[in-house]
């Protein structure tokens, strides 16, 4: 059972997938598709490379020779670097539309207008309980720092401890 791959891959010139259907044939694997981003600026040098051409191949082979493709593509001097990945297909996302958004000729049964009106009630109680239940900003008043008024009279160790300790006793009562 054939699987289904994605291989992009940097080279020096614009080969596009020649040198990796070749490959891709010997092992009797089949190309879907490929497309070329085109020349771009590497972030660092590979292989003293500043620069290589960006291709990307969907192809289906058999998983077991997906290992010796992969070690055929290491040895490739023309192949500055490769990955493999399993290529899963984008999946298409399905929208539920309102009943005024329906064509003419597809007219839902009243039973799928009721399903449509009630996820639609469902919905707007679900956006309700997010605005309820997020928080209000509440301010809170600054507080300002009281001032310290310093002596103007240098006073001595004893007297300056002495000072502190008549303040710090004032503080505790407040």
């Amino acid at each position: 059972m054939n699987k289904q791959y994605e291989i992009t891959f940097l080279t020096k010139e614009d080969l596009k997938e020649k040198p990796v259907s070749k490959e891709i044939e010997a092992l009797d694997g089949k190309i879907i598709s490929t497309s070329t981003l085109g020349q771009k600026q590497l972030s660092y040098k590979i292989q003293k490379e500043k620069e290589a051409y960006f291709t990307t191949v969907v192809l289906e082979i058999d998983p077991e020779k997906i290992i010796e493709l992969n070690r055929k593509l290491n040895l490739k001097d023309e192949i500055l670097r490769h990955l493999i990945v399993i290529f899963k297909k984008k999946e298409t996302s399905t929208k539920i539309t309102k009943k005024e958004e329906l064509p003419t000729e597809e007219k839902p049964k009243p039973e799928e207008e009721k399903k449509i009106t009630e996820i639609e009630k469902e919905v707007e109680t679900e956006k309700a309980k997010k605005e309820i239940k997020t928080p209000k900003k509440v301010q809170i008043p600054a507080v300002k720092p009281k001032k310290v008024e310093k002596p103007e009279i240098e006073l001595g160790e004893e007297e300056r401890l002495k000072a502190l300790d008549e303040k710090l006793d004032e503080l505790l009562k407040e």
